[in-house]
């Protein structure tokens, strides 16, 4: 797959990982680019300004294409900085791509607060492991039994942008606690009639907390 192939759209969210600073990964933004010549990124801004770059600074670039379904990543370097009309710098247009479309079965262990809607009560929960199909959650109160059906809204961080969605779910299985310490019922859910774009902030989402 090349670049060409995500078919990225300008605006599209990236994320940096600058060699000199391999800790801290940055957020930007896609401006555009020049096939084979050069990609435009918006300049990561530090307490409201343009983040220090140099030319010739290396850094991995991580993203999520909508329209391939797919992860990609690439190293390169910088080959033009600009302030005008706004902060901006051109990095090398890459000729190999690291690509991996995230997987149904993949996992991720979290602590992710939400909240659960019946057809009697809304409840907050706590997901405990989440994958683009299905979670697992835990609950201080019934949110029914196995075979029912119940709305999860979810607030997932994606790429620095905050996205809501609520999703139909199925309870797979229920499993109550013998001492009230803690969470009082644990529940797998199988997730039902997912949109194109809640499948895919939910891909985005499992591939960055992986990342």
């Amino acid at each position: 797959m090349t670049f060409e192939d995500l078919k990225l759209l300008p605006g599209i969210r990236l994320q940096l990982q600058f060699h000199s600073v391999p800790s801290i990964r940055e957020n930007s933004r896609l401006i555009g680019y020049h096939k084979k010549e050069s990609i435009i990124l918006a300049t990561p801004l530090i307490n409201g300004s343009a983040r220090p770059i140099k030319v010739g600074e290396s850094l991995n670039i991580r993203l999520f294409s909508n329209q391939a379904n797919a992860a990609a990543a690439f190293s390169c370097k910088v080959k033009h900085i600009s302030l005008l009309p706004f902060p901006h710098f051109h990095v090398q247009y890459p000729a190999d791509l690291v690509t991996d479309e995230v997987r149904k079965s993949t996992r991720v262990d979290l602590t992710l607060m939400a909240s659960a809607q019946t057809d009697s009560t809304i409840e907050t929960v706590t997901v405990v492991n989440l994958s683009t199909t299905g979670c697992r959650l835990h609950s201080n109160n019934s949110l029914g039994h196995i075979g029912g059906t119940l709305k999860l809204t979810l607030k997932l961080a994606v790429a620095g942008e905050e996205r809501s969605i609520t999703i139909s779910a199925q309870i797979m299985a229920e499993l109550e606690k013998a001492n009230t310490k803690g969470p009082a019922i644990t529940y797998g859910l199988s997730f039902e009639d997912l949109t194109d774009k809640q499948s895919l902030v939910l891909h985005a989402y499992v591939y960055y907390m992986l990342n």
